[in-house]
């Protein structure tokens, strides 16, 4: 387990560090720096990291715990593609977009610390009969963040906060709304 946690932590850093580029351009970023290190508090709460891959599109990702439509308390890892369409102020000192996107997010639990009733018997999923029988923990859901950021650039700082619809893939079919509060201290 701890391998596994070791190399995804490493595969979301080395993923971050090739899509940054030179510059980030103005607005959506402080001072067009490419790297944001920070955290979030909500669901997931995580250490996070943002890298802007262009004037309006970046990558974030981040690696924490909770969202308990993940098989409840987990380690939590998640990958976006996010874009910020329009800065709706861009002021020498501060900077407003709203921002969208889309991507991945990962829960690894021991089974063991979660009890859950759900794995011990047959479940209907659109009228199929659906058996789980995965007992690791492992639970993956595609996500799809809608906030806003503001970005202090005489400072290198982001203050964001987000709501994150998910969708449930594996080992079930369901859902959940995340959300969250953060800064990031850019590079």
């Amino acid at each position: 387990m701890t391998r596994l946690v070791t190399t995804c932590a490493f595969a979301l850093a080395l993923s971050l560090g090739l899509a940054a580029p030179a510059s980030a351009g103005p607005g959506v970023s402080p001072g067009g720096r490419t790297l944001g290190v920070g955290f979030q508090v909500g669901a997931p709460t995580a250490i996070t990291l943002k890298t802007m891959g262009g004037p309006g599109f970046g990558v974030q990702g981040g690696i924490g715990g909770g969202a308990p439509w993940l098989l409840g308390p987990t380690l939590s890892l998640h990958l976006d593609g996010v874009w910020h369409p329009v800065m709706l102020l861009d002021d020498p000192d501060f900077g407003l977009s709203p921002y969208f996107g889309i991507g991945g997010q990962v829960g690894l639990a021991p089974f063991e610390l979660v009890p859950n009733p759900y794995f011990s018997k047959k479940h209907t999923v659109f009228g199929y009969p659906y058996y789980p029988y995965t007992n690791l923990g492992l639970s993956a859901a595609v996500r799809a963040p809608i906030g806003l950021s503001f970005v202090l650039h005489q400072v290198p700082l982001e203050f964001y906060g987000s709501l994150v619809p998910s969708l449930l893939f594996f080992p079930a079919i369901g859902g959940g709304l995340g959300g969250n509060l953060g800064m990031r201290f850019w590079f």
